[in-house]
């Protein structure tokens, strides 16, 4: 629901949640979309197939691990069914990539990646998105430390506290 609510899917409910403009942010739920059609289609998605030239994708889809669909870029197929799970979402990942939002919302997206994909996904992270925003809501710990913080919403009978974790979380106390 907390996905849902900060994606502006969540009608129900009271509060207020700000963010950034929309178009600075991409969200990735835990089952990706994979829209019919070429995979070209789907790795450009939503935008159109000529928004990025070859090199670009072929270098998105290397760097997540996904080279070997290079050769089948204009076939069309039901690629929401032919991928894995995993695989999809590493296609979601690749729009990252290409796309470079200033924020990313993922809803437990790590959770269906293997450890080598989950460690691509994180280089990728400390490299050429090093100054993406990355909010994962979901049970997947970084075994890396892809996090600066973490905030835990916790269940009390009193309401819902956050717990704050953080490399810096000296730090941070010292500043509230």
């Amino acid at each position: 629901m907390l996905f849902r609510a900060v994606a502006g899917l969540w009608p129900w409910g009271k509060g207020r949640i700000a963010h950034p403009a929309r178009q600075s942010m991409m969200f990735l739920p835990i089952r990706p979309y994979v829209p019919p059609g070429a995979l070209r289609t789907a790795v450009a998605y939503p935008r159109s197939t000529d928004a990025y030239d070859e090199a670009a994708v072929a270098d998105a889809l290397a760097e997540i691990g996904l080279e070997r669909l290079l050769p089948m870029l204009d076939t069309i197929e039901r690629w929401d069914q032919r991928l894995t799970d995993a695989e999809k979402q590493c296609l979601a990942f690749a729009r990252v990539i290409l796309q470079r939002p200033t924020w990313i919302v993922l809803n437990d997206a790590l959770d269906v990646l293997d450890s080598e994909s989950r460690r691509r996904i994180e280089a990728v992270f400390s490299r050429e998105l090093a100054n993406v925003g990355v909010i994962n809501i979901g049970h997947a710990a970084s075994e890396k430390g892809l996090y600066a913080r973490t905030l835990h919403i916790v269940s009390d009978p009193l309401g819902p506290t956050i717990e704050l974790n953080s490399r810096r979380q000296k730090t941070l106390q010292e500043q509230l």
